[in-house]
C-alpha cells in the first residue's frame, strides 16, 4: 500500500513478521504543505527548515509511521521494523538506502501507554534500534537545530 510518501508493508518472512517503511525524499520535502495541514510536522517547523534537514524529516516519518502501524497491527510477535530512504544516486537514478532497525516485542508493548507516546521515544526505549552508518553520516552534516 503506498501512502503519499510513505511505501509501508506487513510481511511475514522467514524470520517473523516485518514492517517495511520506505520513504521517498523527494515526495517528502513536495508535500510540505500536506504535512503542515495534517500537523505531522510541528507548527514551527518552517519550509527552509525543511529542505535543510531531510534527514531529521525522514526519521520522524518512518519512527511515526512505525507507531501508527504498530498500535493497529501488533498481535503479540515480535516484529522487525526496516525503514528505508529513497533517493536519487549521484546520476539521479532512485536509490534505496537503509535507515535503521529495530524489533518491537510484546514486553515493549506491555509498557507503552500509546494515547501518549512519542514515536521518536522507539529510539531509546527499543535495545536493538540501531541507525545505520549510511544514515547516521548523513543526518550529521545537516545545520544544528
Amino acid at each position: 500500500m503506498w501512502v503519499q510518501t510513505l511505501g509501508i508493508s506487513l510481511e511475514d518472512r522467514n524470520e517473523g513478521k516485518t514492517i517495511a517503511i520506505a520513504i521517498n525524499e523527494s515526495t517528502v520535502l513536495k508535500s510540505y504543505d500536506y504535512y503542515k495541514e495534517h500537523h505531522v510536522l510541528r507548527r514551527e517547523t518552517t519550509e527552509t527548515w525543511l529542505l535543510s534537514h531531510p534527514y531529521s524529516v525522514a526519521a520522524t516519518l518512518a519512527l511515526s509511521t512505525s507507531s501508527a502501524v504498530l498500535q493497529k497491527k501488533f498481535d503479540g510477535s515480535p516484529i522487525v521494523v526496516l525503514a528505508t530512504v529513497i533517493e536519487p544516486d549521484q546520476y539521479g537514478h532512485p536509490t534505496t538506502y537503509k535507515m535503521f532497525s529495530f524489533t518491537f516485542t510484546k514486553n515493549i508493548n506491555s509498557k507503552i501507554d500509546w494515547s501518549g507516546f512519542d514515536a521518536e521515544a522507539f529510539q531509546t526505549i527499543v535495545p536493538d534500534s540501531h541507525y545505520t552508518d549510511w544514515f547516521t553520516s548523513h543526518f550529521v552534516q545537516e545545520p544544528l537545530r
